[in-house]
């Protein structure tokens, strides 16, 4: 019997996709469960001395649907979009049987911490070098940078983007690759639910999906029988409709119901050589880039790798580039989508006048 398949609980995961490599990768897998495990800790033991008004205010969220036995609320005004897949999915229901909110916000933590590694390497299984990739999961639970632990790892913000947007890919090349129509169907489904929090997930993950698959129809060729069977660009563009039907409804029907801003007042504005290197620089801060540290410290040493990484991502995106014919698709996905996305929030940021 294979190694991986002595345990039952082991032959259990690896019925359902989420153990999908030997036991050598299994000390990632370890250290994942110790980083969740350490700030689960931190979490309930010193978050609530540094919380600020935006975490408070999504978990008085959370503890009003939990009175009201919903997912949505009319008697709150949402500063931003209209969450849907959020937080309060995870917070409102540990409110109904829960009232200690230290303990609320911990849980939270460890919830969707759980549920990036499981999105991580579920993606992971659909790739052709995804035991390799798998190693490199850990890294994402690091605060490697003071943005990062603040609106990701504490703040809780965005891992519900993170999260759908890792889920999406995944079930994207399975649907691909595989005649099973559920993760068809299971993908549509989380489109058209990420629309209908408005135009954040549409234009940051499916409309660069579909762009990223018509790039490949014109210039990539289809690379085997098993994705040919199944129209990828045709795939990639039903999903990105479900997602924009997601959002005609959250506009035309859901406006009428709740208080939120839609971001339609986005604007153009004219190039500005100091917004554009301020967006470079915040993409350094992002990896964890300091600035004013002297060069001969360790501050300054880690500055230096940040940059060399900075650049290592860049000659890795031009090597894919060149070889793109002999990619896989997952592979070539992988890379234009990265590409596409990163230019897509690079625009926004730059062009962009909320």
């Amino acid at each position: 019997m294979d190694q991986t398949t002595r345990h039952p609980l082991l032959r259990f995961l690896k019925k359902t996709r989420f153990v999908v490599y030997p036991n050598k990768y299994v000390l990632s897998y370890w250290i994942i469960g110790i980083e969740i495990f350490l700030y689960t800790c931190i979490t309930y033991y010193y978050a609530h001395q540094h919380i600020d008004s935006d975490s408070a205010g999504e978990l008085i969220l959370g503890h009003l649907l939990s009175q009201e036995k919903g997912i949505l609320s009319s008697n709150w005004y949402y500063l931003t979009e209209l969450k849907v897949l959020n937080t309060q999915l995870i917070t409102t229901p540990l409110f109904s049987f829960f009232d200690n909110w230290i303990f609320v916000r911990s849980a939270a933590t460890c919830i969707f911490l759980i549920l990036l590694a499981f999105s991580l390497i579920f993606l992971c299984k659909q790739l052709d070098n995804g035991a390799k990739a798998s190693l490199f999961i850990p890294v994402l639970f690091l605060p490697f940078s003071s943005q990062y632990r603040e609106f990701v790892l504490s703040g809780l913000y965005y891992f519900p983007y993170i999260i759908t947007m890792f889920f999406s890919i995944g079930l994207f090349i399975r649907s691909c690759q595989t005649s099973k129509s559920h993760s068809y169907v299971l993908l549509i489904f989380l489109a058209f639910l990420s629309g209908l929090g408005g135009m954040r997930l549409v234009i940051e993950v499916y409309a660069p999906l579909f762009i990223s698959c018509v790039i490949i129809w014109f210039f990539g060729g289809i690379t085997t029988y098993s994705v040919t069977k199944t129209n990828y660009v045709y795939v990639s563009l039903t999903v990105l409709s479900a997602s924009l039907f997601g959002y005609i409804v959250n506009s035309k029907l859901l406006s009428r119901f709740y208080v939120f801003n839609d971001n339609l007042n986005v604007g153009f504005i004219a190039f500005n050589s100091e917004k554009f290197f301020n967006v470079v620089s915040g993409w350094l801060a992002n990896l964890g880039y300091r600035t004013n540290v002297n060069a001969y410290t360790i501050a300054g040493i880690i500055n230096l790798g940040i940059v060399s990484l900075s650049i290592f991502i860049v000659w890795i995106c031009y090597y894919l580039l060149k070889n793109f014919y002999v990619l896989s698709f997952s592979s070539k996905l992988l890379c234009l989508f990265f590409i596409v996305s990163s230019l897509t929030n690079f625009i926004s940021l730059c062009f962009y006048k909320l």
